[in-house]
């Protein structure tokens, strides 16, 4: 599933010649839409341990909007991103719903039309162990997952080529609750859970991004 989200995000980003038909950013109207972009993110893990930089990674995100009026749209979507915290990767996967609305321009100039997100979701967050298993007791743990709620919000602008494709540049803000942890072990090629428990203590993760995408259609 998570490979045929990436294949799909990456034909969208490439396919620059699939038009918004019948949307103007600056005079939404009613309709379904879907936004597809790529950009980079920084996370910051913390947990009983302490705090964990995640540095910069790459992010993609998908949205299927449906704008009610001029004033107001209602969306499902899906992020990817991918951080390293040490010699871990970290895979993490947004799952949202939320609204968006228009903003007031803080220019005199039609530099795009601003617009702001809000969502909430849940989010599985994997660590890929690499051999160091330092952060487990048992040796034949391969990844950790974590699991729980999240919310957020964005801020964004569209914006009309000459051609009439519509884009989009936007900051994204996510809290992501960590609330359970599960620990998977390999048994060949397939997959084993080792332990599964509530986390103990507070941990989260806070993650930043910036994408730019298109409106696919």
């Amino acid at each position: 599933m998570k490979k045929t989200l990436l294949v799909t995000v990456f034909i969208l980003l490439t396919s620059l010649s699939a038009q918004a038909q019948e949307f103007f950013p600056y005079n939404w109207t009613e309709g379904m839409h879907l936004f597809a972009g790529i950009g980079a993110n920084s996370s910051l893990f913390t947990d009983q341990e302490g705090t964990y930089d995640g540095g910069l990674g790459l992010s993609f995100k998908t949205d299927v909007t449906y704008f009610l009026n001029e004033n107001w749209a209602i969306e499902i979507g899906s992020a990817v991103g991918f951080n390293r915290v040490g010699n871990h990767l970290l895979w993490d996967t947004l799952f949202t719903v939320g609204v968006r609305t228009p903003l007031p321009s803080l220019t005199q100039y039609q530099l795009g039309q601003p617009y702001g997100r809000l969502f909430v979701g849940r989010a599985p967050t994997v660590m890929f162990l690499n051999g160091d298993h330092s952060k487990v007791d048992n040796g034949n743990v391969d990844r950790i997952q974590w699991d729980g709620p999240l919310v957020g919000g964005a801020l964004g602008t569209l914006h009309m080529t000459t051609k009439g494709q519509v884009w989009f540049t936007e900051i994204t803000f996510a809290y992501h609750e960590l609330k359970q942890q599960t620990e998977i072990g390999m048994a060949g090629e397939v997959p084993v859970i080792i332990s599964d428990r509530n986390v103990d203590g507070h941990s989260a993760a806070y993650s930043l991004s910036f994408i730019v995408g298109i409106m696919a259609f």
